[in-house]
């Protein structure tokens, strides 16, 4: 009587065979993700900047130019409703308004805004 089946070292071969393939595929495939998530935080952050551009543009009465730069927590945008909290959160986490801030800048009547790491100083 003839068993079929697979010997040992066939299953051995095998397995040492599919962590070859892990070995070499999984850092390319992990490093695709973490391109794509630097990629993406990026992309959040730009259109918090342009948020920003608008809030200050749209509320220069707060913001008289008796100085150079203004200081804006996030959580004060989100208050006037120029950025959504859900957004926000999800893109920077809950204590986000501790994790960055705003700094509106003019140069005559132009702004520049920069979002900034830390918290308003």
């Amino acid at each position: 009587m003839k068993q079929s089946g697979f010997t040992l070292v066939e299953l051995i071969a095998t397995i040492v065979v599919i962590g070859l393939i892990a070995m070499f595929a999984l850092p390319q495939v992990l490093n695709q993700y973490s391109n794509h998530t630097e990629e993406l935080s990026q992309q959040q952050l730009d259109l918090i900047s342009e948020s920003a551009r608008t809030y200050v543009l749209d509320n220069a009465s707060k913001y008289p130019k008796t100085t150079d730069s203004y200081c804006i927590t996030l959580e004060e945008m989100v208050n006037d409703g120029a950025l959504d909290s859900g957004f926000v959160r999800q893109t920077l986490g809950d204590d986000y308004n501790d994790a960055y801030h705003v700094v509106a800048t003019y140069k005559g009547s132009a702004v520049s805004i920069q979002v900034v790491e830390g918290k308003c100083s």
